[in-house]
C-alpha cells in the first residue's frame, strides 16, 4: 500500500515521504506506484528477522513471571511521582 493511504503519515510535511519514496526508489525497495517490489519484501524480511534476533536474548532470560513483573515494577515509582505533585 502507498504510503499515503496508510494514515501513519499525515503529521509530516509533504516534501518528507516523497524525498523518504524516492530513495526506496533509487534502492529498489519500490515501484513507481508506490508499492513494494520483491527486493523491497525481502530486505523488510531481513530486518525483521535481525530485529527479531536481537530482541531475543532480553527476552530468553525472563522467568515465566517476569514479564508481569516488569509491568509491574514501575508501579511504585509512578505512585511515588504521582504523590510528589508537580514541581
Amino acid at each position: 500500500m502507498p504510503a499515503e493511504k496508510s494514515g501513519r503519515i499525515h503529521h509530516l510535511p509533504a516534501a518528507t515521504p516523497a524525498a523518504v519514496a524516492g530513495r526506496m526508489r533509487g534502492r529498489g525497495l519500490i515501484d513507481d506506484a508506490g508499492r513494494i517490489t520483491g527486493t523491497g519484501r525481502e530486505t523488510r524480511e531481513r530486518i525483521e528477522a535481525l530485529t527479531d534476533d536481537l530482541a531475543a536474548p532480553p527476552h530468553d532470560i525472563l522467568t515465566p513471571a517476569g514479564p508481569g513483573q516488569l509491568l509491574a515494577g514501575p508501579g511504585p515509582l509512578a505512585a511515588a511521582l504521582a504523590a510528589a505533585g508537580p514541581e
